[in-house]
């Protein structure tokens, strides 16, 4: 009788499992099953600075960055000089992409409104539309951005500034379906990262840079504040997309913000981290705190929103985290250190599960993976880990290991081996060193400024440790 009474609980439980995977209830809010209220945070709530001036070049890179590549560079140290060898023999910099091809003027993501465009669209534009065209473009120009902060080379300068007049001179703006909001998060930040690079460019006009910012406001800054308030207005609410939308859109604005000098951009994204209602809230987008497993854990780890979807996305989340954490940085505000290093904690989850395969074949050993259980938005349901994608290279982890070891002298257990040279077998045992050559990288997750991580943030063994 005990066994049957065991298989019929067994039985139900599943059942009860099976139908909460697919709930439909519009009402119903992801459950944090480990954390506090989301909506009145009081212990770690983020200042705000309403009247915040800012520090240029103060995106991804600071003027501190170049000065110790350039530095580096001219002694002939490792890695720095195999990584300006990399960026130069960089397609996006050897050749000159500005192949802007817009449709009826417009940067297209996902179907375009059916009432205006639809019926125009040929069948490559309906679909992946033509957003392809601006990563290419922006990734050249960031290269070439690149190249003249470290060597003052004015062809590559001016090729920079061509691309990002040419773009604000003919985009009218971004259209599509609710895709549209992931173009305009990635071009937003791509556009950005190129424009605080160039903002000091004798070579670039004072009329054009201010065409070029109104621009930028008016068809990136102001969607990503429209998705943010807004979330497309989808009926299950501001949870319902993954938590790559929300930090995407929170770089894009922080990014713009910076570069146009808009403090209620920036302290938008402040605010949002906090108090967010979708999931690049971090208490959401890092939901579930997992205590140390003894033996194998020096922290605690973070279960992230996208765990259980797929480790493309959830590695893209964390390379937009890490983004994020950077320019905050820059500008002096330490979101790395928010709420017990959370964000730390995220990245050697999931830096953990990707690449603990890896560590379990070198050393011969055996890693726990925990994961919990957790309704993710409306309707979504994950029980376990992805396998989909796992171990695939991402970058961005070069940053992190960067700041947390070398800054904060926090243990990187994982997140070392996520900050490693795709193809490596292995990395060297000395854990304060990542041998790493971040390449430059174009594709649709990875954008044009998160580049040549290797050359531009690799601290000096002597960083400064807290």
């Amino acid at each position: 009788m005990k066994k049957r009474y065991i298989k019929t609980f067994v039985a139900s439980m599943m059942l009860t499992l099976a139908m909460t995977s697919c709930v439909d209830d519009k009402d119903y809010e992801p459950k944090l099953p480990q954390d506090p209220s989301i909506t009145e945070p009081k212990d770690y709530a983020l200042p705000i600075d309403e009247n915040k001036t800012f520090i240029h070049p103060g995106c991804m890179a600071a003027q501190s960055d170049f000065d110790r590549a350039k530095r580096h560079i001219n002694s002939g140290d490792e890695p720095w000089s195999t990584a300006f060898a990399a960026l130069k023999n960089s397609r996006f910099f050897k050749q000159n992409f500005l192949r802007i091809n817009l449709y009826k003027g417009y940067l297209l993501r996902g179907s375009a409104d059916k009432e205006q465009y639809l019926e125009e669209l040929d069948e490559y534009y309906k679909g992946a539309g033509n957003y392809d065209q601006e990563y290419q473009d922006c990734s050249s120009a960031y290269s070439k951005a690149v190249y003249w902060k470290l060597t003052g080379d004015t062809q590559a300068a001016d090729f920079a500034v061509k691309v990002l007049n040419t773009w604000a001179q003919n985009c009218k703006g971004v259209t599509g379906d609710n895709n549209k909001f992931l173009a305009i998060m990635e071009a937003g930040y791509d556009f950005a990262s190129v424009a605080e690079l160039m903002r000091d460019y004798e070579g670039w006009k004072a009329e054009d840079q201010a065409t070029f910012k109104e621009w930028l406001v008016k068809n990136f800054a102001e969607r990503s504040i429209e998705y943010l308030d807004y979330h497309g207005n989808w009926p299950d609410g501001s949870t319902h997309y993954w938590s790559n939308w929300d930090l995407g859109n929170m770089l894009s604005l922080m990014a713009i913000g910076v570069y146009c000098d808009r403090p209620d951009f920036y302290n938008k994204v402040i605010n949002y981290i906090t108090y967010g209602s979708g999931n690049g809230n971090w208490r959401r987008f890092i939901g579930y705190i997992h205590p140390v497993i003894a033996g194998e854990d020096d922290i605690d780890l973070g279960q992230t929103q996208e765990a259980g979807r797929d480790q493309g996305h959830n590695l893209l989340s964390i390379r937009l985290g890490a983004a994020i954490c950077r320019i905050a940085w820059n500008q002096g505000d330490d979101l790395y250190g928010y709420d017990n290093n959370r964000f730390l904690k995220g990245a050697e989850f999931v830096a953990k599960y990707n690449y603990g395969p890896m560590i379990e074949k070198q050393q011969g050993i055996t890693l726990t993976y925990p994961f919990n259980a957790m309704i993710v938005a409306p309707g979504t349901y994950h029980q376990a880990n992805s396998e989909d994608a796992r171990g695939q290279y991402c970058s961005g982890f070069v940053s992190i290991f960067e700041h947390y070891k070398k800054y904060k002298n926090l243990s990187t257990r994982y997140v070392r081996w996520a900050a490693k040279t795709p193809g490596q077998s292995d990395i060297t045992a000395d854990t304060t060193k990542v041998v790493n050559i971040e390449p430059e990288t174009y594709n649709h997750n990875q954008g044009a400024g998160s580049s040549f991580g290797t050359l531009l943030f690799t601290e000096d063994e002597s960083a400064l440790r807290k």
